[in-house]
């Protein structure tokens, strides 16, 4: 027998909230463990319809051979699938899950090659690092794909550079104008974490590389993703099943999210 979920609520509304943000690039939520930060953002998520995604960090998922895959037109259908899911079920236990179901396989194959190359520009230019499509057998364009990295397969590298292709994949998906991603920190050092920061608050790199994306909103407990711009952040609570958001609007409180 299934538990249900306990009741919450939302101080203020989702409704409330979410108006209030549609007009800026960035908002950042952090608060302490079981806060309700991630509850909250699939509820933001939930009501901007399906121009949106909901990204979690497929910290442990690794590839080889890519294959032919499906057409972009099937990946679209995909992701409004499972938005429609989340609506049919807004509070089914299933839901509060850690496993990611749109992996960086589905991203690659979900951007076309003008995003695939975007995509690796972008990372060469905030990493360093090369990256590109290859065959396994060399001047076979007949034999299946592989990801390489500075002359390497992608799946002998790093979680972490995984993981990081896969959020910058995801960020460059032009059918979507929000993006809420849930704990980007996991698996990044804390200078990619600065790097991946700087790409969402500076406006020259929004402009170049995210410019269909109206805003992101991320839940996270790194202070290296705080947003510059301090009322862009937003301290979450949960108290007797209420979630509170509270903006932040003082050096002071800006600084107890740094080092609290």
């Amino acid at each position: 027998m299934a538990l249900p979920r306990p009741k919450t609520t939302f101080d203020p509304t989702v409704d409330d909230f979410l108006n209030s943000r549609l007009d800026d690039q960035l908002t950042v939520l952090s608060g302490p463990n079981n806060s309700g930060k991630t509850y909250l953002l699939k509820h933001l998520r939930r009501n901007l319809g399906t121009t949106t995604h909901f990204v979690g960090v497929s910290r442990f998922f690794t590839m080889k051979e890519l294959g032919v895959g499906e057409p972009r037109a099937n990946q679209l259908r995909e992701l409004a699938d499972s938005f429609q899911s989340i609506m049919d079920r807004p509070d089914h236990e299933n839901d509060n899950f850690d496993n990611v179901s749109y992996t960086l396989e589905h991203i690659l194959r979900a951007l076309n090659d003008e995003g695939r190359e975007t995509l690796f520009a972008m990372f060469r230019e905030l990493v360093g690092n090369t990256i590109s499509i290859q065959h396994t057998t060399r001047g076979d364009s007949m034999t299946p794909f592989y990801v390489e990295i500075d002359g390497e397969p992608l799946h002998y590298g790093s979680t972490g550079t995984r993981v990081l292709l896969g959020l910058l994949g995801s960020c460059l998906d032009s059918r979507l104008e929000f993006l809420f991603i849930d704990e980007p920190e996991l698996g990044l050092s804390p200078k990619i974490q600065s790097i991946l920061r700087h790409l969402f608050c500076d406006v020259g790199m929004r402009a170049k590389y995210l410019p269909h994306l109206r805003g992101i909103f991320l839940a996270t407990h790194s202070h290296l993703f705080l947003d510059p711009v301090i009322t862009n952040n937003f301290i979450v609570k949960k108290e007797a099943g209420v979630i509170r958001t509270q903006q932040v609007t003082t050096i002071g409180q800006y600084h107890e999210l740094q080092f609290n």
